[in-house]
């Protein structure tokens, strides 16, 4: 159930913002530190950009908004799908190859995230 009441928030938010409207929070530790983006930089902007139809900017925000999207209307149909179908969840959790998508989702968008800082300290490379 908290995954789906932050889902609704995430949308109605997105829905709510647009990447030029968002409050200048600045939350990111990293890049506080830094003034390099992490490998989650853009996020935000980027699902604001989707719900508002514009993808070709969602892209050049972030390529991982459109899983983050996903994941969250994933989230937003949980309870619908374990009406529909129940037991689904046992069988799903058990899937090993959920388990190891996720490692692999991680692992490429640090990469992305250490392409994305070398771009920028290293921009002849």
């Amino acid at each position: 159930m908290l995954g789906f009441l932050a889902a609704v928030t995430i949308i109605a938010g997105s829905c709510a913002f647009t990447p030029a409207t968002l409050p200048h929070v600045e939350f990111c530790y990293f890049h506080r530190l830094t003034g390099l983006p992490c490998p989650g930089c853009g996020l935000t902007r980027a699902v604001c950009c989707i719900s508002h139809g514009e993808l070709a900017e969602a892209w050049a925000y972030h390529p991982f908004g459109f899983l983050a999207y996903a994941v969250i209307i994933a989230l937003l149909l949980r309870p619908l799908i374990g009406w529909l179908l129940p037991g689904w969840e046992e069988r799903v959790l058990h899937w090993r190859g959920l388990g190891l998508l996720s490692v692999f989702t991680a692992g490429a968008m640090v990469l992305f995230g250490f392409w994305r800082i070398a771009r920028i300290l290293f921009p002849s490379f």
